[in-house]
């Protein structure tokens, strides 16, 4: 489970943000599907293997986030620790409502992703005032808020799905698309670790498996080949894929950088399951500060 640099076909720079290019790679990109080439179950042994080694003194979840914080540039001068408690702010929701605010437009086929997120804002603040929501919840966190506070979620939120919606030329996607449905997860119970790849829109594909789409902030690093393979390494795992997904495992994912106008999209094949299981191997050791090469 060796690491490797990045690399995988891209998107010339000077082609986007124009629509066409990213609809292309997630129509026509060739990707290997059903992880060929590894063992399943062997990789999911030895993952195991290593996570249980790890000894975590409390459940943790590995996602593309802890990935970019742990192992991307600048290494970290000393161990990961916990950053406390989880919060809901501006920043924490917009990815949540920008997905609903972009559904609702695919399903309308068509219209303003701002327009969009306003009446979904408006729907969870409803919803959390007639006590809908769970205690903690999204809703319920929303339906606190004063007019002012509300502006600023619907402003982050309508910015992150005006992102996702002029990225991609919808209506040639079919009407199968799904959107920010799930995201795919595997859990390893004796671990105590939950691996979970993030999916904001999953494309059937006419042959082989669906091709997955996750826009990501900033621009690609080292470590965006193991962040994007999470959604294919639950799935590889036995995981629960994205919903509505019939158990196929994806052919392709796409990463989209909007801020950087950058594309990545990568085969799912055994290389990538590979070196994905070692990222995260890596993070959790790195988590409970110990070194597997030492034991």
């Amino acid at each position: 489970m060796s690491g490797q640099g990045l690399c995988g076909r891209g998107i010339d720079p000077q082609a986007l943000p124009r629509s066409a290019a990213l609809t292309d790679l997630l129509l026509g990109g060739a990707g290997h599907g059903a992880g060929g080439g590894v063992d399943r179950e062997g990789l999911a042994r030895e993952l195991e293997r290593h996570l249980c080694s790890a000894r975590l003194p409390q459940r943790v979840r590995v996602t593309g986030y802890l990935l970019r914080t742990v192992l991307g540039p600048p290494r970290p001068p000393t161990p990961w620790r916990p950053l406390g408690p989880f919060r809901w702010s501006p920043a924490a929701v917009r990815r949540a409502v920008g997905l609903r605010g972009v559904r609702s437009c695919v399903e309308a086929g068509g219209g303003a992703p701002a327009t969009a997120v306003r009446g979904t804002v408006e729907e969870l603040v409803a919803e959390g005032r007639r006590g809908l929501g769970r205690p903690g919840g999204l809703p319920t966190w929303l339906s606190t808020l004063a007019t002012p506070a509300l502006a600023v979620v619907e402003a982050e939120a309508a910015t992150w799905a005006t992102q996702l919606w002029s990225a991609i030329e919808w209506p040639r996607l079919g009407a199968d698309v799904q959107v920010g449905d799930a995201d795919a997860a595997w859990v390893a119970p004796a671990a105590r670790v939950r691996v979970s790849g993030r999916v904001d829109v999953r494309v059937p594909r006419p042959v082989g498996g669906p091709a997955l789409l996750t826009m990501l902030p900033g621009h690609p690093t080292v470590v965006s080949r193991a962040e994007l393979g999470l959604a294919a390494l639950a799935a590889a795992l036995g995981g629960r894929p994205p919903r509505g997904g019939g158990g196929a495992l994806p052919a392709l994912v796409v990463g989209w950088w909007p801020e950087s106008g950058r594309a990545l999209a990568l085969p799912v094949d055994g290389a990538l399951l590979e070196e994905t299981a070692g990222a995260v191997a890596r993070v959790v050791t790195s988590m409970a500060g110990t070194s597997l090469a030492d034991r």
